[in-house]
């Protein structure tokens, strides 16, 4: 809303054309619900999360509740490399008792 200088607001007064555009260009530019479902389905198939999940994804980016910046837990994307193959590899030729957790 545009106000003037004591804080009414003038019914007539409309905004500017590139105002306007912009407004419009954002809804444009964002993604809805519909068309990520659409799109993770497309991507995955079967493996791609249910309505729900997303719409629970959606509702906390919304409320900001999800931040890429902290930590996360779980597996770390290094946790499978050359290394740890050759090790279970080895650990498995030698003794082929172990089980999976004693490795």
């Amino acid at each position: 809303m545009i106000t003037n200088q004591f804080g009414i607001v003038n019914p007539k007064h409309r905004l500017s054309k590139s105002s306007t555009l912009s407004r419009k260009r954002r809804s444009r530019d964002r993604v809805n619900f519909q068309q990520s479902l659409a799109r993770l389905r497309t991507a995955f198939g079967d493996g791609a999360p249910c309505a729900k999940t997303i719409y629970i994804w959606f509702a906390e980016f919304k409320r900001s509740l999800v931040n890429f910046c902290e930590y996360r837990d779980g597996r770390p994307s290094i946790a499978v490399n050359n290394k740890n193959i050759d090790y279970v590899r080895r650990t498995m030729e030698t003794d082929q008792r172990v089980t999976y957790y004693e490795i």
